[in-house]
């Protein structure tokens, strides 16, 4: 009869050892939602202009998102885009810098598929919940698109329209290839009386869940990135979406 010793086999024991080191990396694969923590969003003291130039001082305590990679998270974005937001009693403000060697945008209407061109996509959902979620998307020659979907693309709403305070500035010539341009901002503030479905109106300590996407129609096929990475490829998956925090906790300009 043959007694244990009390310690594993060899065999079981690097298994074990091979499980434990691989934690770290399987973190870094999927740097989305609930594995990070939350990003603060501060209350701004005073509104920013809405001239869709990001130089005001309001902007200097808002929340900074970025860089942005590529949605699939496997590279940084060849072209970059950086996100800022911050709130106040009545408003969501939103802006983002998109770098953008050639500049496009072609639709002219409200609610036009933006997403087939060059565009900024914003997906909140507003109680973190998981199910409904407002999706925002400007482009470049300022139209946007705003829905309302009470789950997983499904139930979409294109009768909700608020009443939007929104400028662009493009630096370049829009829907001119034959130069070299730098690139294109949004400014955005959308009132929060505005917000249809389940809405945890912005205080200290509310928390939704957000992430941030870019189409990029320049040099070969394009890129789409994102603030969070997107593996399932669909710019709808909730399980995409990281968490933002409201502080009362912003930076005086």
């Amino acid at each position: 009869m043959e007694l244990s010793s009390g310690k594993p086999a060899l065999p079981a024991l690097l298994v074990v050892i091979a499980a434990l080191s691989c934690l770290p990396a399987c973190r870094q694969r999927h740097p989305t939602g609930a594995g990070r923590a939350a990003v603060k969003v501060p209350r701004l003291v005073r509104p920013p202009r809405i001239d869709g130039r990001l130089d005001d001082p309001a902007w200097k305590g808002a929340a900074r998102m970025g860089p942005f990679r590529r949605s699939d998270g496997r590279a940084e974005a060849r072209q970059q885009t950086r996100v800022l937001m911050g709130w106040d009693r009545g408003f969501l403000y939103l802006a983002c810098d998109c770098t953008d060697h050639d500049i496009r945008g072609h639709y002219q209407n409200r609610d036009d598929p933006l997403y087939l061109e060059e565009v900024f996509e914003a997906f909140l959902d507003t109680d973190a919940d998981g199910r409904d979620y407002l999706e925002l998307e400007v482009s470049p020659n300022g139209q946007t698109f705003d829905a309302w979907f009470s789950g997983r693309r499904s139930g979409r709403r294109l009768d909700w329209n608020p009443p939007l305070q929104l400028a662009v500035q493009v630096t370049g010539t829009l829907n001119d290839s034959s130069d070299s341009d730098t690139g294109w901002t949004v400014e955005l503030a959308l009132p929060l009386d505005s917000l249809p479905g389940r809405v945890r109106r912005p205080a200290a300590g509310v928390r939704w869940r957000a992430n941030f996407f870019r189409i990029d129609k320049s040099g070969r096929g394009g890129e789409a990135s994102s603030w969070q990475a997107t593996p399932s490829g669909d710019f709808h998956d909730p399980a995409a979406r990281a968490v933002i925090e409201f502080t009362d906790q912003g930076e005086r300009p």
